[in-house]
């Protein structure tokens, strides 16, 4: 008699198991996206900002008015970036403006879990 050779390959139990991680990663992943692909776009009407040569003279309202119309175009129709997220301050020391944008996405996930992310964007410009 030839003794039993060991057993190879995946049993059911860790099949599952892995498929099912795999799954939450995925679920996790998607639900995540959304938040991150808004970080972009963000960051991109911020820097568009920035390279306009009158942003130091905007307002706070001028500014926020800019940033909404480049949401607009890029798609975000209902952001979770407010106007109460931005600040328009002057640094008295540099000299420049510094507009800053500080804000949460929150997204449900599954059950009573949700994904919180915290972004913040700033860009310096001279002030005229």
């Amino acid at each position: 008699m030839h003794a039993p050779r060991k057993q190879s390959g995946w049993s059911l139990f860790s099949l599952t198991f892995v498929v099912l991680v795999a799954g939450l990663l995925v679920l996790v992943g998607l639900k995540l996206y959304p938040g991150y692909y808004e970080a972009f776009n963000v960051r991109d009407a911020l820097t568009s900002l920035q390279e306009n040569p009158n942003v130091g003279r905007m307002s706070k309202v001028e500014v926020w008015s800019s940033l909404e119309k480049h949401f607009d175009i890029s798609g975000l129709y209902n952001p979770s970036v407010k106007r109460e997220n931005l600040s328009v301050e002057f640094d008295r020391q540099t000299g420049r403006k510094v507009i800053a944008l500080d804000y949460e996405y929150r997204n449900h996930v599954m059950f009573n879990i949700y994904a919180l992310l915290t972004f913040h964007h700033q860009i310096e410009v001279e002030a005229l």
